[in-house]
């Protein structure tokens, strides 16, 4: 039995354990209200002005994605969710529908309607495992996982964590596999198998490393510091909790930081070191109280109250729980509140204020009964059998020994029923073992009474087997002859691709390239023979063809070498970060003249930190073909707006215009070699269609995606879809 010196540490550690494992373990972060505030309003907007039932479909899913802590309500994430189904049915698309079922169940789970959301996660999850949908399955696995993890289901949860990891592993996706090794750490800290969570939350540290993820390198350190910690292995504890604080970056994250110094003191407490205890909590409170966390004052508060109780200052321990406790009822953390009635009983009695003590501990057995805890009873009765000894009261110091023993034995049982559970599994295991090796021996007897009759079909095994031979040899040359095929129509798929480029680069070179070429050699010959008689208007209108002339000849030569480079892969890529920003509004500055000339007004709605990777070459002649386009193939008046939007792990650029508009079958013949895209729209300024199958080209290379709405007399929207972190694909 511990000493009561011990209890304070002993019971907020209990308590502890359970909030701080929300907080660190899970990695629950502070996020910008405000900031997601904007971002649903910005998705709402969208859904209301999309005609599209794609992107409509696309924009209820984001906002179906409901998460703790953001400003939109979870009705308004079900509805969201709810909606989303309806569309993806009426179109057919049964991938969204899977996916709004798994958002649905992921809501109802995180808003503590914990029976409904596994249900439904579990239903989703019976749609989806035996499709091809891969990325979904392993979606799927992870949070229903996550859903029993946070009702204790462990073992149920560790399954299908396990499931979500092979599909995971089987995608190559290392982001989501760091995740994964997370919520394996936490299982198994809850199962008590530290030395399997270390090895997990190594994994999953090894990852985020290798993944440049700094900023959940905090949340990672810190779990590695609680499971040392809990092992008895202070000195590592106290080494991983430093590196936490090392981190780049954590010195901006006063809560994250915060929660460091927390840690660190209670580490130091347990190594005996108070003063340093000490200061890490005052630490701990100054950083809470500047942030006005209320909730970690409160820990401060109480985790100082329990360095003082060490130090046996017994008077400052007493002020530091007394604030606690008051934070912790405004709260409404009950178990806490227990915990702070409970130590300010233990402090009073060692400060002989007996009187005090008494009504303390009384209060945390109130609330104790309040929800029958079996731990929290065993303690607070042993803090009021300890106190009536000490007051001479046998009688009533008996009376809560009984109450102690009972809850004490009551909690023994418990753990024998799970020994003996376990023992059962194992006889079970045990008995089956035997029974195979009955078994085993019995086999062993009919194996030798058979092999005489085994002898007489050696012959026919012998036959079907050179059978199966020649059957084997059939199918292989069956197989070889389909492979082949296949090859020849790849073959055959390249050349024709091969040809259409080649007639593509002969036509432009023939027509397209020939057309501005005359045009500036007649207005060159006429503007030199006719200088004299030319009028001032005249010699203008000369000089404004000779420009467009010699703009488009240049726009195309360049886009003609751009191409000529990708095809022959003598074009260097360097994917770096790129400020989206500064080259939207670079190639706005180079074309705003053209757009002037034709009274096209250009509008933004770019967000401040549009940071995206790629290469900067190949990304600029994107931006300057397709707002070029935008210009060319607008009305007279017309307008175009380019915005960024930022998503979860990419950047999307839209560029919109009110111009000509195309068909539905003309947006699928754009990126396309093999395609004459001349004919497409009623504008008499043609292009050559080269420049946007440059831009698909460039834009894979990048890792990106573009992809292209529009409408006849209405407008067109290209999207552009860049990675926010740096992808290893080959160019």
């Amino acid at each position: 039995m511990r000493s009561d010196k011990e209890k304070p540490l002993l019971y907020i550690c209990i308590h502890m354990k359970r909030i701080y494992l929300m907080i660190i373990i899970c990695g629950i972060g502070l996020t910008g209200f405000s900031q997601i505030s904007t971002t649903t309003d910005s998705l709402k907007t969208a859904l209301s002005r999309s005609t599209s039932d794609t992107q409509k479909l696309r924009i209820l899913l984001k906002l179906s994605e409901y998460k703790e802590g953001k400003s939109m309500d979870a009705n308004e994430s079900l509805a969201f969710a709810n909606e989303a189904k309806l569309l993806a049915n009426k179109i057919g698309d049964n991938r969204a529908y899977h996916r709004a079922l798994t958002l649905q169940g992921n809501t109802l789970s995180s808003i503590g309607k914990s029976e409904a959301g596994i249900d439904t996660l579990k239903i989703a999850l019976s749609l989806i495992k035996n499709t091809h949908y891969d990325t979904l399955i392993a979606e799927s696995y992870f949070v229903l996982g996550a859903a029993q993890e946070k009702i204790k289901n462990f073992k149920s949860a560790l399954g299908n964590f396990e499931k979500s990891l092979t599909h995971y592993t089987n995608l190559n996706d290392s982001l989501s596999i760091s995740s994964v090794f997370n919520y394996l750490g936490i299982v198994h800290f809850h199962l008590g198998n530290l030395p399997a969570s270390l090895d997990y939350y190594q994994q999953s540290l090894a990852l985020k490393k290798q993944l440049n993820l700094e900023d959940q390198l905090v949340q990672t350190y810190n779990n590695i510091a609680m499971v040392y910690k809990n092992l008895g292995n202070l000195e590592k504890a106290l080494l991983y909790n430093k590196k936490s604080m090392a981190v780049k970056g954590v010195l901006n994250d006063t809560f994250s930081l915060s929660i460091s110094y927390l840690n660190l003191g209670n580490i130091y407490r347990q190594m005996k070191q108070y003063d340093s205890a000490i200061m890490s909590q005052k630490t701990a409170l100054k950083l809470s109280e500047g942030i006005k966390d209320t909730v970690g004052i409160a820990y401060a508060m109480y985790n100082l109250g329990s360095a003082y109780y060490n130090q046996k200052q017994f008077v400052d321990s007493e002020k530091a729980y007394t604030k606690a406790l008051a934070l912790f009822k405004k709260n409404n953390l009950n178990s806490l509140v227990m915990a702070c009635y409970n130590s300010l009983s233990i402090v009073m009695r060692e400060a002989n204020n007996l009187n005090k003590a008494t009504e303390y501990a009384l209060n945390a057995l109130e609330l104790a009964k309040q929800f029958n805890t079996k731990p929290e009873l065993k303690l607070i009765y042993e803090t009021l059998y300890n106190l009536s000894k000490v007051k001479g009261d046998f009688e009533t110091a008996l009376m809560y020994h009984e109450q102690f023993t009972a809850y004490s034995d009551s909690l023994l049982n418990q753990q024998k029923i799970e020994a003996i559970k376990e023992l059962e599994t194992n006889f079970e295991i045990t008995q089956r073992d035997s029974k195979i090796e009955l078994l085993n021996k019995n086999h062993e007897l009919n194996t030798l009474a058979l092999s005489q009759a085994k002898r007489t079909k050696v012959l026919f095994i012998i036959l079907s087997l050179l059978l199966l031979g020649i059957l084997v040899v059939t199918y292989r040359n069956f197989k070889i002859k389909k492979k082949s095929e296949k090859e020849l129509s790849e073959k055959n798929n390249q050349l024709k691709e091969l040809n259409a480029a080649k007639d593509k680069f002969f036509a432009i070179i023939a027509h397209d390239l020939r057309n501005p070429l005359s045009a500036f050699q007649s207005l060159s010959t006429g503007l030199a023979e006719n200088f004299k008689q030319l009028s001032e208007n005249d010699l203008e209108n000369y000089l404004v063809n000779l420009k467009k002339s010699s703009e488009q000849l240049v726009n195309l030569l360049h886009n003609l070498l751009q191409w000529a480079l990708s095809q022959t892969n003598k074009l260097t890529k360097h994917t770096e970060p790129l400020d989206i920003n500064a080259i939207l509004q670079k190639n706005i500055d180079l074309l705003k003249e053209n757009a002037a000339q034709k009274k096209v007004s250009i509008k933004t709605e770019i967000s401040s930190d549009s940071i995206a990777f790629g290469d900067a070459h190949t990304i600029d002649i994107v931006f300057r073909n397709l707002i070029s386009n935008a210009i060319k193939f607008n009305n007279p008046g017309g307008d175009i707006v380019i915005k960024t939007k930022k998503e979860e792990n990419q950047l999307t650029i839209s560029i919109i215009d009110t111009g000509i508009g195309m068909t539905e079958d003309d947006t699928r013949k754009l990126f396309s070699i093999v395609e004459d895209t001349s004919s497409i729209g009623n504008s008499r300024e043609k292009g050559t269609g080269l420049g946007l199958i440059l831009c698909k080209e460039f834009i894979d290379k990048n890792n990106g995606e573009i992809m292209v709405e529009s409408k006849i007399g209405e407008g067109t929207i290209f999207n552009v879809i860049l990675p926010l972190n740096k992808l290893d694909k080959a160019a």
